[in-house]
């Protein structure tokens, strides 16, 4: 069984179970990737139809599906970010609501506050020592220590109002002592 290869114009209808009859090419010969044209293989009665693909279709698929896989992730992660209030400005609002922070070196929980306030607070007193020593009058000559009785760290107090809290606070939580609610 030998291999004969036709070029068929794409109006033509091909039957499925008989071959194309063995009709020379037109009097110019389509290009074979001439996408008004099949090519039509024979192996003795059936035939073997192989059409063209059309290679910028499966190129601008390949660019569709990249492009809306880039805008799904984009989305899901829209959507999974939550608005966050600048910690910066929460800094000042507590400061004009009176609010003094204590804190000591070495303290890994102050330091963490301190990055919630944005880096820097300016109504803070550091303390040295530990919280104990501040607290016991014996082991601090000064009788005006501003730490004395500040039992833990970080510790916030409010000189308007004489609110205290102790620890880490939230950022919700600051903004509530900003407001000045217990």
């Amino acid at each position: 069984m030998d291999l004969r290869t036709f070029i068929v114009p794409k109006s033509q209808d091909l039957p499925a179970s008989a071959p194309p009859s063995p009709t020379p090419p037109p009097p110019t010969a389509p290009e074979r990737s001439d996408p008004q044209y099949y090519t039509v293989e024979t192996r003795g009665y059936y035939p073997i139809i192989k059409k063209k693909k059309d290679k910028s279709s499966a190129l601008v698929t390949a660019v569709l599906t990249v492009l809306l896989t880039l805008v799904v992730v984009y989305l899901l992660a829209q959507c999974q970010r939550r608005p966050v209030a600048p910690a910066v400005p929460i800094a000042t609002l507590l400061t004009n609501s009176g609010w003094k922070f204590y804190t000591k070196p070495g303290c890994t929980f102050c330091d963490q506050q301190l990055k919630t306030l944005g880096g820097s607070y300016p109504n803070t007193v550091t303390c040295g020592g530990t919280a104990a020593a501040a607290t016991d009058p014996a082991a601090d000559d000064s009788a005006a220590d501003p730490c004395a009785g500040i039992p833990a760290f970080p510790f916030w107090v409010n000189e308007q109002t004489g609110a205290v809290r102790s620890g880490a606070q939230t950022l919700d939580a600051l903004h509530g002592m900003a407001k000045n609610l217990k």
